[in-house]
Order: C-alpha cells, then structure tokens, then sequence
C-alpha cells in the first residue's frame, strides 16, 4: 500500500490537476472512439446510396426502315447524299458506289423487302435507272415509287428493276414520251409504233391511253415498259405509266423503267 500512496497526490490542489486531466483524456478517448464507430457504420450506408443511385442500362433505339428519296440533285438514303453525275454530265463513279454502299447498309430492310421510293418530279430519269439497278442487287421483294402526278392516276405504282424482270410476253407494250412532247406506242418485238402529237400542255396521255387500251386487248401482258428521250424529267414518265395502268380494262398492273432511250418501232433488248 506505501507504493500506491506515493503516487497519490499530495495536496488537494494537485489531485484536482490530475483529476482534470484524467476527464480529459477520457473524454478524448470516448470521441476518438464515437468517431470511429460513426465511420464505420456510414460507410455501409454510402456504398449503399452510390449503388442505389447507379443508372440502369437504356435499351438500344430500335433502328428503323430508311427513307429513300431521289431528287434534282440525286439520291438520299436515310440522309446520305450520292452524287452520281459529275459536272461534266458522265458518270460519277466514287457517288455511285457511295450508293450502293449506303444501300447495302440498311440491307436487313430492304433485302427481300417491300420498298417504297420518293421520287421527285424534275428528278432526271437516268438518276431513277442507277438506282433502280443498285436496289436489284438486294433482291427487293416489291419496289413502289411514289410520285405527285395527276388525280386520275395513281400516286404510287410498282416498277420492277430491269435486272429482275422475268422474261416478259413479246407482246408486252413499251411506251416512250418523244423529243417533241409525243408519244409513241410499240410492242416488245417491235412493229408499228402507234403515235400522238403533244397535247396543250405536253404529252396528250387521253389519246395515248385510248391507244394503249386498244393494243393491250391483244395481249394478256401485266407488264408495260416506259423510257423518254433525253431531256424528258421524271413526271412525265411516271405519267406516262400512271395512264397504262389507272386503264383497268388494259390489265397493266406494273412498270419497268428501260435502261436506256429506246425508238419506237424498234425490238427492245433486255
């Protein structure tokens, strides 16, 4: 017991010293130890909230069929330009692989697909072949252009690709809009090409009709062929085939688009 009494204080002063400085060093503890047991207990609840408040993963968009638009100045396939002639009027090589490159991206829509194409009516006729034959190489189950035309004819008619064109009857009518605003009828095989002057304001097509009904009588053929002379836009094409087939008794249901001019009277080649 001496030991311990030694170190007792010896005064009353001096164990009031001590006393405050044990409370202090308690307390001190008792903090640093509440602190601790703080940390530890929010940290589970932090990970907790930065988990909770993690984004979940979006859905990708659903892609959808691309639109197809030909134009005065080319075509645009989901918004991608081509330019397929050069300023000299030939060919653009590097735009006409552009197209079919953009085309054979939206492959999953197109291959083995209904399509429906955009046509304006100043576009030029050969834009309408270039792109017609890129298609063809998708296999299309069903090609439909759609064009602004007359009331009394359809806004939008089926043409089949030249590439993929059954063998069609001999007697199949071909149709051309001349130089001069006529018109000229024909068969397939050639013969006698039955021919309209210009109307007041173009091709007179109530004529040409009549003559296409007439002919058509003589052959049971769904299929009519149109090209133009150089020159000629679009619309006046699509017109043309708008009159052979709005005529129900002629029995036309679809066009082709002839790669190239063609002269009445004369055998087409395909």
């Amino acid at each position: 017991m001496l030991p311990l009494m030694k170190t007792l204080p010896t005064n009353r002063k001096q164990f009031h010293t001590a006393s405050r400085a044990l409370l202090v060093a308690l307390s001190f503890v008792a903090l640093v130890s509440g602190c601790d047991e703080e940390k530890k207990s929010a940290e589970p609840a932090t990970r907790v909230a930065k988990s909770a408040a993690a984004p979940e993963p979006v859905a990708p968009i659903a892609k959808s069929p691309p639109t197809l638009v030909i134009d005065e100045s080319g075509p645009q396939v989901r918004g991608m330009s081509a330019v397929l002639k050069q300023e000299n009027g030939a060919p653009n090589a590097p735009g006409i692989a552009n197209l079919k490159s953009y085309l054979e991206d939206e492959k999953e829509f197109l291959e083995d697909k209904e399509v429906e194409i955009e046509i304006a009516r100043k576009t030029p006729p050969e834009f309408v072949v270039i792109f017609l034959s890129a298609l063809a190489d998708l296999h299309p189950q069903k090609v439909t252009i759609k064009t602004s035309t007359r009331s009394s004819y359809p806004t939008t008619i089926e043409f089949i690709p030249q590439e993929l064109l059954k063998k069609p009857k001999p007697c199949s009518l071909v149709g051309t809009i001349t130089k001069k605003r006529g018109t000229a009828i024909w068969k397939l095989s050639g013969g006698t090409a039955h021919k309209r002057a210009r109307g007041m304001s173009g091709p007179d097509l109530s004529m040409t009709g009549e003559t296409i009904e007439r002919m058509a009588k003589k052959c049971e053929s769904d299929t009519f062929f149109v090209t133009a002379a150089e020159g000629i836009t679009w619309g006046q094409i699509y017109d043309l085939a708008g009159a052979g087939i709005s005529l129900e008794k002629a029995g036309i249901t679809h066009a082709v688009l002839s790669k190239s001019a063609l002269t009445p009277g004369r055998p087409v080649k395909l």
